[in-house]
């Protein structure tokens, strides 16, 4: 099993979206992915591949091939798993840390929280996964890889305690952009079409070509069968789901709301 773990927000920090695409058969999709670059010649003038990103879905080209690779994924035996939060004013950052703790530890120390249990969710099967991550933004790459390395590859340990084998042998950042790593763009394609429906493109707002990003989420909305991708649909999992959600889940993160009056 290899696992490609990425972020992405929007420009005003209202959404935190963490993504994990985790890939079983990962060589024949990871072909095929390849496959439609090529077909498509989506290309550098280097030759490179260029890199799948939602943001780049602004034109007719992007939108067909980001199209063709939602198809591929949809026909692999690859799934993909998101936990959302809002994370503007109203995420109370004091569960995570100590009134005396600056807010940028207790920030780093919620993205890795919510990064731990996004993969806790997924690896409860799974072992001696290899993780791939993207360069993250939210807290200290070392210190984040570390605390991974310890809590999922150290036998004994952790969320690996009660097994004979690492839930993930091997932990590995990335630049997204680079060659053999194309299916991290397939995971960004996919929480940008999330991170989309929560803050749709206004037609007024924006240049006629950006409207290819609502037509890309609109496009994975329909072939997942579900009526979007916001907190209400995904928050019941129910029977008539059930394949979507082997296939496509979100988690919706919601903080407990304190009662007035009442100590954190």
């Amino acid at each position: 099993m290899i696992i490609y773990l990425d972020e992405t927000y929007d420009h005003h920090h209202t959404w935190l979206l963490i993504g994990v695409l985790l890939n079983p058969s990962h060589n024949k999709f990871h072909r095929q992915i390849r496959g439609i670059l090529a077909r498509n010649a989506y290309v550098l003038p280097d030759g490179r591949f260029k890199e799948i990103k939602y943001t780049r879905c602004i034109y007719s080209k992007p939108f067909r091939i980001y199209k063709e690779a939602i198809d591929a994924f949809m026909q692999s035996d690859s799934h993909f798993s998101c936990i959302a939060v809002k994370t503007d004013h109203t995420f109370d950052l004091e569960i995570y840390g100590r009134p005396d703790e600056p807010a940028k530890v207790k920030k780093e120390r919620a993205y890795r929280s919510l990064a731990e249990e996004l993969l806790r969710r997924n690896l409860a099967h799974i072992s001696n996964a290899v993780l791939f991550l993207d360069k993250m933004t939210r807290c200290e790459q070392a210190t984040f890889m570390e605390i991974l390395k310890h809590n999922f590859s150290t036998v004994g340990v952790g969320h690996s305690k009660d097994s004979k084998h690492p839930k993930i042998r091997h932990t590995q950042d990335v630049v997204s952009g680079a060659e053999g790593y194309e299916l991290m763009g397939v995971c960004d394609l996919l929480q940008g079409c999330i991170l989309n429906n929560l803050l749709p493109i206004q037609t007024a707002d924006k240049k006629k070509g950006a409207l290819y990003k609502n037509k890309i989420r609109e496009y994975l909305v329909s072939k997942l069968g579900v009526k979007n991708l916001l907190p209400e649909t995904w928050a019941t999992e129910d029977i008539e789901k059930e394949e979507v959600y082997k296939k496509f889940n979100i988690h919706y993160v919601v903080q407990a709301r304190q009662e007035e009056g009442k100590p954190a």
